[in-house]
């Protein structure tokens, strides 16, 4: 796993640049020991059950961001976020041929969940 104090300065670094677009955004890190689906589901659960209720705000309200981290954790984070009733999305750019980010191509992708509840519904 990344150096905790790595982590900890991008995370500043992120609420810097934040701060400095104006963005009205809450962030809440979530520190885990190991990388299992799992761990990351029961602590995303906890902060959309828990936390998010105590400042006013309800599963429609909170959007998971799934667009970084292992495989095993993002699972964790999308279970917990359907479960709940968020949505998710992830950020995407354009690439150079040797894989290189384009700046300023950017762009934010909201995961049409659609699918799930129509899937379900046939299930049942």
């Amino acid at each position: 796993m990344q150096n905790i104090q790595t982590v900890k300065k991008n995370y500043s670094e992120f609420l810097k640049h934040l701060n400095e677009k104006g963005l009205n955004t809450q962030v809440h890190p979530v520190y885990i020991t190991q990388p299992e689906a799992g761990e990351a589901y029961h602590a995303v659960r906890k902060i959309l059950e828990e936390e998010a209720p105590k400042m006013g705000l309800k599963p429609e309200d909170v959007i998971v961001d799934i667009t970084s981290g292992l495989k095993p954790l993002t699972a964790g984070m999308i279970l917990a976020a359907l479960t709940v009733g968020c949505d998710l999305e992830y950020v995407e750019t354009e690439r150079t041929p040797e894989g290189e980010p384009i700046p300023g191509t950017l762009r934010v992708v909201v995961i049409d969940l659609n699918f799930y509840v129509s899937t379900k519904e046939k299930m049942t």
